[in-house]
């Protein structure tokens, strides 16, 4: 699922906060900002990436391959509903 303008905003402006990156101005175009990883946010890069591959193996080991599929199916199109939230629902 993708991040809209306002949630990535927040999202840099709460890991600039605790050092986790950095912001600057693009040199061609003020109004752009250029976001960077720290040295603190580079060292939990991969801790990160080790609990998202954790969680992904737990939260489908009791599934079979049909639910998982079945599932990611699911997944995908509750992510299309929020991200098109403003069109009209489905007439059932």
């Amino acid at each position: 699922m993708t991040a809209g303008p306002p949630a990535q905003l927040m999202g840099v402006e709460v890991h600039s906060s605790v050092r986790l990156l950095t912001r600057e101005p693009f040199s061609h175009d003020r109004r752009v900002m250029v976001v960077h990883l720290t040295d603190a946010g580079r060292a939990l890069q991969e801790p990160i990436a080790d609990l998202w591959r954790t969680l992904e193996q737990v939260s489908v080991r009791d599934l079979t391959p049909d639910q998982i599929q079945e599932s990611t199916t699911c997944a995908h199109i509750v992510e299309k509903s929020v991200r098109d939230h403003s069109r009209q629902p489905p007439v059932r």
